[in-house]
C-alpha cells in the first residue's frame, strides 16, 4: 500500500507585505484534483507534445499577456506603431529582429568611441537612434512571444481535442478497475475482516474511497461551474445552487477504525496523517489539528511528525497566533535533514515579520538564503522563490525599522557583524526600492548611494544612479534631476573607472550610453519630452520652461547650427505650452520669417494661437464671458488684440485655401464686433459669407450681423438683412435653421411693435404685434404678440370683444403657451362684463377642460356652475357642481358646495336623486360638512314618502350627531344647530299628539290611568322642549316655548274639565272640582309663563313666526296684558325673512 508525504503549498511570488506565503496550501499526492481522470489526461497530452512540439519549446500558459502599445512619444524611427509590426510575417520579423541586433552591436561600439564634447552631437544622434531600434526590437519580440503563445495553445487544445475520447475512455476505465477494487477489498474485509492484512486492506481501501469521493466532486464542480457560465451568459438575477463540497467520510471512517483497531500498525501514523489531512480539506480544521497533536504526541519518531509541525504551525499562522505558530515552526528546526526545514525558516522569518520582531526576521530570511546558498535546497524553483522574498522581506524589515531613512546603516552594520555575503549589495538596493515604493525618497537615495558606494563597479550601478534621478523627479526637484543627468558622464562615461571596468559587458556600456545626456540640445529635449508626458500641471509648466532655456541656451552657444531653426521654433513651443504667449510669439514671429523653412504654417497658426491666448489671459475681449457683446461706444482694440487681428490676416493670406481660415475671418469679426467697430466687423463678416459661404462660421457671421443692427437699435435693417439671408439659400438649408432665423425676424417685427406701443401708438402696435404673430405663427414670439395686441386692445382701444376675439386666437393656436391660461380665464371674465354670461360660462368650462391641473381650473369650474345656476340651467349648474365636488373633495367649501348641488336637486322634486345626493353627502363629508341638515333633509323626505319609521330614523341620527359634536366640544354652525333643533322637535311631536290626545274620562279607575299617562308624558315633553330651547335656535326654541305653554295648557284645561263621578251631592262635586282646580291653576300658571317667554324673545328678536302668533293667542285669552305684536308681523312679512336668525346660546 503505496504511501506518499504530503507536501505544505509554495510561497507566493510577491513583496505583499500583508500575506505572502500564508497558508498557500498543497494537497498530498493522492489528494486534490490529482485523479485517474487528471494523471491519465496529463500523461496522454504531454507524451503527444513530445513528439509534436519542437524541441527547445517549453509548455507556457495560453493568453495572450500584455500586448499594451510599447510605442512611446518620440521623433524618427522611434515612432514605429503597434499596427506596423503585427502586419508583418514571421519570417519577416525574424529577420528584421536579427538586422537590428547586429545593426545595435555596430551603434554600440562607436558610442563608446565617441567620448568628450565634440562629439556631443553625434552621441546624440547615435542614442537616439539606438533608443528608436530598442524599441522597434522589444516590439517585434513580444509580437514573436505572443503569436509563440497563440500557436502552443491552439495546438494543445487541439491534441486535447484529438485524444479526448481516449482520455473519456482511460478514466471510465480506471474508474470502473477502481470500483472492483473496492469491491474486492470490501469482500475481503468481509471475508477475513480479522486477518493480520486487514490494516493494510483498510488503508488502501480509505485511499481508493478518498480517489473515487474526489472524482464526483471535480465532476461535481465541473457541472456547476458550467451551471455557473450558463447563468452569467443568460443573465438575469438567478440564483446559483449551493457549491459542492468534499466529503471524505468514508475515508475518514476507515482511517479512525484503523487509529482505533490497530494501534500498533506499522503505518498507522501515515493513517493519522491522512485522517488529518482529510478532516482539513472538509473544513473541519480543529480535528484535524487534534489529529496532528496525537500524531506527534503518539508516533514522535514518524517522518511526518516534521510535517505536523509545519501544518500546526499554518494552523495557528492562518489564525494570526504567530507566537504559537513560532513554537511549532521551531520543533521543525529539530530535522535539518527534513524537506520542510526551509519552509520552516522561512515561515518563522514571516511570522517574527508580522510580530514586527524585525531582527529575529532578518535572523531567520538570512538563514534561508544561506540555505540555498549552500546547495542543501533540492527544489530549484522553490529556493530561488524563497530567496527572492526573503531577501525582498530582509530589505523591508530594515526600511520599516527606519521608515525616514537610514535602514542601509544598519543593514551594513549587521552584515559586518556576520560576515559579508554574496548577495549584500541585492540587500542594499532593495532598501531603496521598498523606500522608493513608499515615497521617501530621501531615504531611497541614500540606501541608492550606499550601493553605488559600497559597490561602485558593479555592472548594475547605471540603473541605481537612474533611479536616485528618479528620486530627485518624483519630488519635482528637476534641477538636482539635471545636475545628476549632467554628472553621469564623469561616473560611467567612457575613460571612467567603471567603464574600464565593465568594457567588455556590452549591456552595461549599452545602460549607461543610454542615459548620456549632458549636451544642451539634449537636456532641452529631455526637459521637453518630460513635459510632453507629465501629468501634473504645475510640474509641466516648470518643464516647459526649463526645456525653453536649454533651448535658448543652446541658441546662444549654436547660432548658426542646423539644428537652430528647430530649436527656434521648439522654444517657441515650449513657452506657448507653458502659457508665456508673449514670448511664444516672438519666438513663432522669427521662424515665420522663413517662408520656405517646413514649420513656416505651423508657426503661423501658432503665432495666431498664441496672440489668441495673450489676449485670453490680459482680460480677454470685452464682453469676456458672454457668448456675444455688442457694446453701444466703439473704443479702440488693445495691441495684442490688434496684433491678433493682423496674425489672423497674415495666415489667411498666405495659405487662402486653409479650412481654418473661416474660423479665423470670423475671430477678426468678432474682436471688432466687441470692440464697438460695427462697421469693420460687417465687412469682415461679409466676406467671410462671401468666400466661404458653406462654413459653419458664416452662419454665426450671419447672425452677428443682424445682431449689429439690433443693437444699433434698426429693427427694419434687421428684418431686411435677415430676409436677404433666407434669400439667399446657402446659409439656410434645414427646417431648423429656417425657423431660427425666422424666429429673429419675427423678434425684430415684435421690437417695432414695442415701440409704437411705447410712443403710444397703439392701433399701429396692434397691427405690428399681428404681422409678427399671423406672418411667423410658428416662431416663438407669436404666443407672446397675441397676447400683447390682445392685451392693447382692451385696455387702450377698450375693445373687449376683439380683445376676446385675440385672446381665443392664442388659445387656440397655443394652448401650451406662457399667457394662455391666464388669457383663457380673463377673456371669460370679460364676458361676464360684456353681460354674456352664456360665453363667459362656456369659457369657463373650456378653461377648465385644457387646464385641469392649473390652480385656477377650480374657480374656472365653480364660475361656470355658478353662472348656469344664475341663468336658470339648474341641470347643467347640478352637474359642474358634482363635477367640482368629485375633483376636489379636499377642498375646504366642498361639503358647503354638494350641499347647494342636494337643495338644488331637491328643489327640483328628484327625491330619488336628491335622496342618493344627501346619502352620498353623508358618507364623503363625515365630521366636515352639515351632516345633522342632510339627516334632517332625509328625514323630511322620508315624510314626503310615507316612511315614518324612516323619517324618525333620520332625524334621530341628527340629534345623536348634535350631542355628540356638543360632547365633544366641536364648534356647530347656527344652520346646524337649526337643523338639529328642528329634527329634535319633529321627533318630539309623535309623542305631543298622544299628549293632545288623552282625555280625563271616567270611570274614576279609568281616569286616574289616565292622568298618570298624561303626566308621565308631560314630563318627557317637558324635558324634550326644555333641551330645544336650550340648543339655542330662535325659531324652534320659540316653538318649543310655544309647545311648553301648550302641554301646560292641555294639562291644566283637562283637569278644569274633567267629569265629576256620578252620585256624589253638590257639596261633594263642589268639593272634587275644587281639588281639581287646586292642581290645574299652577299648571295653567306655567303654560302662561311659557306664551309670555315665547312673546317676550319674540320682542327681543323681533322675530315673528306661527307659534309667536299662537302664543300671542294664548295670552290674549288667558287675559294677559301683551304688547301688540302685529308690528313685528308686518316687518317680518315685508321682508320674507325672520328679522334675526338666532346662532347659539340657551
Amino acid at each position: 500500500c503505496h504511501m506518499a508525504a504530503g507536501s505544505i503549498g509554495e510561497p507566493g511570488h510577491t513583496a505583499d507585505t500583508e500575506g505572502a506565503g500564508r497558508g498557500d496550501k498543497e494537497i498530498p499526492a493522492f489528494g486534490q484534483g490529482r485523479t485517474v481522470m487528471r494523471r491519465a489526461a496529463v500523461a496522454l497530452v504531454s507524451i503527444v507534445l513530445i513528439f509534436l512540439l519542437p524541441s527547445g519549446i517549453a509548455l507556457a500558459k495560453s493568453g495572450g499577456g500584455d500586448e499594451s502599445d510599447s510605442s512611446k512619444e518620440g521623433e524618427g524611427a522611434a515612432s514605429v506603431s503597434w499596427e506596423d509590426v503585427k502586419k508583418l510575417s514571421d519570417e519577416k520579423l525574424k529577420a528584421e529582429l536579427a538586422a537590428i541586433k547586429e545593426e545595435l552591436i555596430e551603434l554600440n561600439r562607436r558610442l563608446a568611441e565617441l567620448s568628450g564634447p565634440a562629439h556631443e552631437e553625434q552621441r546624440n544622434v547615435v542614442k537616439a537612434k539606438i533608443t528608436s531600434l530598442e524599441r522597434r526590437a522589444a516590439d517585434i519580440a513580444k509580437e514573436l512571444e505572443r503569436r509563440k503563445r497563440e500557436r502552443i495553445a491552439k495546438g494543445i487544445e487541439q491534441i486535447k481535442a484529438k485524444y479526448r475520447a481516449q482520455i473519456e475512455a482511460l478514466v471510465k476505465k480506471q474508474a470502473q478497475a477502481r470500483r472492483k477494487a473496492i469491491r474486492k477489498f470490501e469482500q475481503l474485509l468481509a471475508e477475513r475482516g480479522e486477518s493480520p492484512l486487514a490494516p493494510d486492506i483498510l488503508l488502501r481501501l480509505a485511499q481508493l474511497y478518498f480517489e473515487q469521493a474526489n472524482d464526483e466532486y471535480l465532476e461535481r464542480m465541473a457541472e456547476y461551474e458550467k451551471l455557473e457560465e450558463q447563468l452569467m451568459e443568460e443573465g438575469g438575477d438567478v440564483e446559483l445552487p449551493p457549491m459542492p463540497r468534499r466529503d471524505y467520510s468514508k475515508s475518514i471512517e476507515i482511517y479512525r477504525k484503523i487509529l482505533e483497531r490497530y494501534p500498533n500498525y506499522e503505518h498507522a501514523d501515515g493513517a493519522a496523517y491522512l485522517l488529518a489531512y482529510c478532516l482539513a480539506e472538509q473544513g473541519d480544521e480543529d480535528s484535524a489539528k487534534t489529529i496532528y497533536e496525537q500524531l506527534i504526541e503518539k508516533y514522535p519518531d514518524s517522518p511526518y511528525v516534521p510535517e505536523a509541525h509545519v501544518r500546526l504551525g499554518e494552523h495557528y499562522f492562518n489564525r494570526n497566533q504567530y507566537d504559537r505558530a513560532i513554537e511549532q515552526y521551531e520543533l521543525v528546526l529539530n530535522y535539518p535533514v527534513s524537506s520542510f526545514y526551509d519552509k520552516a525558516l522561512y515561515k518563522l522569518g514571516w511570522s517574527y515579520y508580522l510580530l514586527n520582531r524585525y531582527d529575529e526576521a532578518i535572523s531567520y530570511f538570512t538563514k534561508v538564503i544561506d540555505f540555498y546558498e549552500e546547495g542543501r535546497g533540492r527544489r530549484a524553483v522553490r529556493g530561488e522563490d524563497l530567496k527572492a522574498e526573503s531577501m525582498t522581506y530582509i530589505a523591508i524589515c530594515f526600511a520599516e525599522k527606519h521608515p525616514f531613512g537610514g535602514g542601509e546603516q544598519e543593514a551594513a552594520e549587521y552584515f559586518a557583524s556576520i560576515g559579508s555575503r554574496p548577495w549584500e549589495r541585492e540587500i542594499l538596493v532593495r532598501i531603496g526600492d521598498v523606500y522608493f515604493e513608499s515615497a521617501s525618497y530621501f531615504g531611497a537615495r541614500s540606501a541608492y548611494n550606499a550601493a553605488l558606494e559600497r559597490f561602485p563597479l558593479h555592472p548594475d550601478n547605471p540603473a541605481v544612479w537612474k533611479k536616485i534621478v528618479e528620486c530627485y523627479e518624483r519630488e519635482g526637484d528637476y534641477d538636482l534631476a539635471i545636475e545628476e543627468r549632467e554628472r553621469f558622464a564623469e561616473r560611467f562615461g567612457p575613460g571612467t573607472e567603471w567603464w574600464n571596468a565593465n568594457k567588455d559587458d556590452p549591456d552595461a556600456i549599452r545602460a549607461s550610453t543610454e542615459m548620456v545626456a549632458n549636451a544642451l540640445y539634449a537636456a532641452a529635449t529631455f526637459h521637453h519630452e518630460l513635459a510632453q508626458q507629465e501629468q501634473d500641471e504645475g510640474r509641466r509648466v516648470a518643464l516647459y520652461l526649463r526645456a525653453a532655456k536649454d533651448y535658448e541656451r543652446f541658441l546662444q552657444y549654436f547660432p548658426d547650427h542646423a539644428s537652430s531653426y528647430n530649436a527656434r521654433f521648439q522654444v517657441a513651443e515650449c513657452y506657448y505650452f507653458a502659457r508665456r504667449y508673449s514670448k511664444a510669439a516672438r519666438h513663432y514671429e522669427m521662424v515665420i520669417k522663413d517662408p520656405n523653412g517646413k514649420y513656416f504654417q505651423d508657426a503661423a497658426y501658432s503665432l495666431v494661437r498664441s496672440y489668441d491666448n495673450l489676449v485670453e489671459t490680459t482680460g480677454g475681449l470685452p464682453g469676456a464671458g458672454l457668448p456675444i457683446y455688442i457694446p453701444e461706444q466703439r473704443s479702440e482694440l488693445k495691441p495684442e488684440a490688434q496684433k491678433l487681428v493682423q496674425a489672423c490676416r497674415f495666415y489667411i493670406d498666405h495659405f487662402p485655401d486653409d479650412p481654418k481660415n473661416p474660423d479665423l475671418m470670423f475671430k477678426m469679426g468678432e474682436i471688432y464686433l466687441r470692440y464697438g467697430h460695427l462697421e469693420e466687423a460687417r465687412k469682415v463678416f461679409d466676406e467671410l459669407i462671401e468666400r466661404y459661404p458653406a462654413a459653419p462660421a458664416a452662419k454665426v457671421a450671419a447672425n452677428r450681423i443682424i445682431e449689429s443692427y439690433k443693437v444699433e437699435g434698426r429693427e427694419d435693417m434687421v428684418a431686411l438683412y435677415g430676409q436677404k439671408v433666407l434669400e439667399l439659400g446657402t446659409l439656410v438649408k434645414s427646417p431648423e435653421e429656417r425657423a431660427k432665423l425666422e424666429s429673429i425676424i419675427q423678434g425684430a417685427v415684435f421690437l417695432e411693435g414695442r415701440k409704437l406701443q411705447e410712443k403710444g401708438e397703439y392701433a399701429a402696435a396692434v397691427d405690428k404685434y399681428l404681422e409678427a404673430a399671423r406672418r411667423y405663427p410658428k416662431q416663438e414670439h407669436a404666443p407672446k404678440a397675441l397676447h400683447n395686441a390682445a392685451v392693447l386692445t382692451e385696455n387702450q382701444l377698450k375693445d373687449l370683444y376683439r380683445a376676446n376675439d385675440i385672446y381665443l386666437e392664442l388659445i387656440r393656436r397655443y394652448p401650451d403657451s406662457e399667457n394662455a391660461k391666464v388669457d383663457l380665464f380673463h377673456a371669460a371674465y370679460n364676458y361676464e362684463r360684456l353681460a354674456e354670461f352664456e360665453l363667459a360660462a362656456k369659457t369657463y368650462l373650456d378653461y377648465y377642460r385644457l387646464y385641469p391641473e392649473s390652480e385656477q381650473a377650480m374657480h374656472a369650474l365653480f364660475n361656470a356652475a355658478l353662472l348656469y345656476e344664475a341663468m336658470g340651467n339648474r341641470t347643467q349648474a347640478i352637474k359642474l357642481y358634482g363635477d367640482y365636488v368629485r375633483r376636489y373633495s379636499g377642498q375646504p367649501d366642498a361639503p358647503l358646495i354638494e350641499a347647494k348641488r342636494c337643495r338644488m336637486i331637491g328643489e327640483l322634486q328628484m327625491y330619488d336623486e336628491y335622496s342618493r345626493c344627501l346619502n352620498g353627502y353623508i358618507r364623503s363629508f363625515k365630521g366636515r360638512g352639515e351632516m345633522i341638515w342632510a339627516y334632517v333633509e332625509l328625514a323630511k323626505l322620508a315624510e314626503k314618502l310615507g316612511r315614518t319609521r324612516d323619517a324618525e330614523k333620520r332625524y334621530a341620527q341628527a340629534v345623536a350627531v348634535y350631542r355628540a359634536s356638543r360632547k365633544q366640544g366641536i364648534p356647530i354652525s347656527a344652520g346646524e344647530i337649526k337643523s338639529a333643533a328642528e329634527a329634535a322637535f319633529a321627533l318630539a311631536e309623535p309623542k305631543y299628539r298622544r299628549y293632545e290626545a288623552i282625555q280625563f274620562t271616567l270611570p274614576q279607575s279609568k281616569m286616574k290611568r289616565q292622568i298618570e299617562r298624561k303626566a308621565k308624558l308631560w314630563k318627557e315633553l317637558t324635558q324634550s322642549y326644555q333641551d330645544i330651547v336650550r340648543m339655542g335656535d330662535l325659531e324652534w326654541g320659540i316653538a318649543a316655548l310655544y309647545r311648553l305653554g301648550m302641554i301646560n295648557k292641555l294639562f291644566a284645561d283637562a283637569l278644569f274639565n274633567a267629569p265629576v263621578p256620578p252620585g256624589m251631592t253638590k257639596e261633594e262635586e263642589d268639593a272634587y272640582r275644587f281639588v281639581l282646580e287646586e292642581q290645574a291653576f299652577p299648571i295653567e300658571d306655567r303654560a302662561v309663563k311659557a306664551f309670555k317667554a315665547c312673546v317676550q324673545k319674540a320682542q327681543e328678536k323681533r322675530f315673528w313666526n306661527r307659534w309667536v302668533e299662537k302664543s300671542y293667542k294664548a295670552l290674549v285669552e288667558y287675559g294677559e296684558k301683551v304688547d301688540d305684536l302685529h308690528y313685528i308681523r308686518l316687518e317680518s312679512l315685508s321682508s320674507g325673512l325672520p328679522l334675526f336668525v338666532e346662532e347659539g346660546g340657551s
